[in-house]
């Protein structure tokens, strides 16, 4: 009942009603959120950032087989993991308070492998030399992430939410994703100008 009543208030609601909705969703997301779950995992992977920062490890100085076996420790470890935690939650057909109590858990963990094995990736292609105009243009977006983030929101809401298009649960996940990639691949070239 309540994922319809969203739906029909994305779809058809004014722009006052859409606001009004999500300032109450997102007050108790970033309230409970950040007491519960942002000050511990977001505070602990800086730390560890930083540590790895320090070590060299962010700079693709280190050895190739360094990289190499931090790709294959951190996807051997954490790939695992968030596959059974995606599993898992399709098996649960994503419920809520499934995932809050057990589906969260795996992914939480294994999330930490499968980013270091994507660190050691991306400083391998560094070191290669290979791609370096890929590179440079995800650097130009990287310097413009907050105004990469407002515009990406922006475009987004209009196409879905009622004040613009109304496309909200109305389109399939492959539209979504490809829309997603169209719009990820207009600011990149936007970030270069």
């Amino acid at each position: 009942e309540g994922i319809q009543e969203n739906v029909e208030l994305y779809r058809d609601g004014s722009y006052g009603e859409i606001f009004v909705e999500r300032a109450k969703f997102v007050m108790m997301f970033q309230v409970g959120g950040f007491f519960t779950f942002a000050i511990w995992r977001p505070g602990g992977l800086m730390l560890i950032g930083m540590a790895l920062m320090r070590l060299g490890v962010f700079s693709a100085r280190r050895s190739r087989s360094f990289y190499l076996r931090l790709a294959a420790g951190g996807y051997g470890i954490g790939l695992p993991m968030v596959l059974c935690s995606a599993y898992f939650l399709t098996a649960h057909q994503w419920d809520g308070l499934y995932f809050m109590k057990y589906g969260i858990h795996w992914n939480y963990v294994g999330s930490l492998g499968v980013a270091l094995g994507h660190v050691a990736v991306l400083m391998l292609v560094i070191q290669s030399g290979a791609l370096r105009g890929l590179l440079d243009r995800l650097q130009a977006t990287g310097r413009m992430a907050f105004t990469n983030y407002l515009s990406q929101t922006v475009v987004m809401t209009t196409i879905f939410y009622s004040y613009g298009l109304g496309l909200y649960g109305e389109t399939d996940p492959t539209f979504a994703a490809l829309l997603t990639i169209v719009v990820y691949l207009a600011q990149i070239r936007f970030s270069q100008s």
